[in-house]
């Protein structure tokens, strides 16, 4: 047990937080702690986790950039404890130390869980890790059935499950092809399932989706977008379009409504004192050819409006 109360989780985030200096965001977090640490940790959990180890003074946190991307820049406020290691630095003596058969795990070990598979992952990739490489790819694996019935009903209805998911990304890391594209692609099939426009290359439905499916995603990692098909980000866009359209239009009316209940409100002397028509000695030229009505609207516009 840690003697400052420290969980397993807090802990392997300490460490990670000691060996890497980049930005991270909580799903680069979690995806560290299920790639390399063994340890299913949702995004939740990761924000919870390091919430509290802000709380109690261990981090600090301010925002940063790095060419395009922007995020969370975190750092050690203080040391929490000298025996958790550095996360990067941790890596090779880990491996040695388990494949010790009488080696002892330490109190404050950053590695919990499997370690054979370590050892392949970091040769593999000798120490560096493309995180959003790999982050549609973590989301892949920790779905499960219960989840992908739920996202994708109808492609569950005729079979399609985690050994699809499963046999898809070993198929596409044969031949190297990336996975960020398998969740599109399934949104993709599961619309062309409910609407009953999956056809095939003559145009005829397809008689076995789950097949049909698995064959396009498992050899190009992507399912094309099906004509007629819009995404949620695009529905978001026309409905935010179409809501600023109604906006603007009801923001012209309250205008037109307020500058004309203010007109009425002026007595004559307000009048030339704010537009001028019989005296414009005091405007200047190119003013006195604007129009009375104008010079008033112009006025309600830039004195009156915006305090309403």
């Amino acid at each position: 047990m840690c003697s400052q109360g420290l969980s397993d989780l807090q802990i392997n985030i300490l460490s990670i937080i000691k060996g890497y200096r980049d930005i991270l965001a909580y799903w680069q977090v979690s995806d560290i702690l299920t790639k390399c640490f063994g340890m299913l940790a949702s995004e939740g959990s990761v924000r919870g986790a390091m919430a509290r180890l802000s709380r109690r003074g261990f981090l600090v946190r301010e925002r940063g950039s790095k060419g395009r991307m922007q995020g969370n820049c975190y750092a050690l406020n203080r040391e929490p404890c000298p025996l958790i290691p550095s996360w990067k630095k941790s890596m090779q003596s880990a491996i040695q130390s388990a494949m010790q058969s009488e080696a002892q795990p330490d109190v404050h070990s950053a590695i919990n869980g499997p370690l054979s598979s370590l050892k392949d992952k970091i040769d593999r990739k000798d120490l560096s890790i493309s995180y959003e490489k790999i982050a549609k790819q973590c989301k892949l694996q920790l779905l499960d059935e219960k989840a992908l019935a739920f996202h994708w009903p109808e492609l569950a209805k005729q079979g399609f499950g985690m050994e699809q998911i499963g046999q898809i990304i070993k198929r596409l890391e044969q031949i190297d092809v990336k996975t960020d594209k398998v969740i599109s692609g399934l949104h993709h099939a599961e619309w062309a399932l409910e609407n009953g426009c999956m056809k095939d290359a003559k145009g005829e439905p397809v008689g076995n989706p789950v097949n049909w499916v698995f064959s396009i995603l498992a050899r190009q990692g992507y399912y094309p977008r099906p004509p007629g098909y819009v995404s949620p980000e695009e529905k978001m866009e026309q409905d935010a379009a179409i809501e600023a359209e109604r906006l603007q239009k009801a923001r012209q009316a309250r205008f037109v409504s307020e500058y004309a209940l203010w007109l009425a409100g002026l007595s004559p002397e307000e009048r030339e004192g704010i537009a001028p028509e019989k005296d414009t000695s005091s405007l200047p030229p190119e003013e006195r050819l604007i129009p009375v009505e104008v010079r008033l609207e112009l006025y309600f516009k830039e004195h009156v409006w915006p305090g309403l």
